[in-house]
């Protein structure tokens, strides 16, 4: 949670930040520079592992099924965006636990986006 607020005061203060997100999130990772690639990684690495925090304290019983089913949505959402699919693509199989990767592949199949793997 406390990455999570970071990361939105990151973007909500930094008009350079917020750009690099938006046009990742447009156009994709190959429409950045090598730096904007890294700092788009960095921050969807957080905000992945926030998530998968979340679901993992689910499976756990620590957090109620129903607070996970609530952020469902926000998830399918972020995941629409082509950038954030470039960053999932390319290294969701690298930091993220099995259970976790199958309930992103779950929650995209509903929402009709369609994932790759690399």
């Amino acid at each position: 949670v406390a990455a999570a607020a970071e990361n939105n005061s990151a973007l909500a203060t930094s008009g350079e930040l917020m750009s690099v997100v938006v046009r990742g999130d447009s156009e994709g990772l190959g429409a950045l520079t090598v730096v904007e690639q890294r700092r788009y990684l960095h921050l969807a690495v957080q905000v992945f592992q926030s998530w998968e925090a979340l679901y993992l304290q689910t499976l756990n019983g620590t957090i109620e099924e129903s607070f996970w089913v609530s952020k469902r949505t926000g998830l399918a959402s972020t995941l629409s965006n082509r950038g954030v699919r470039d960053f999932w693509a390319a290294n969701g199989h690298l930091w993220f636990d099995p259970r976790f990767q199958e309930e992103i592949a779950a929650i995209a199949k509903e929402a009709g986006i369609e994932l790759e793997q690399s």
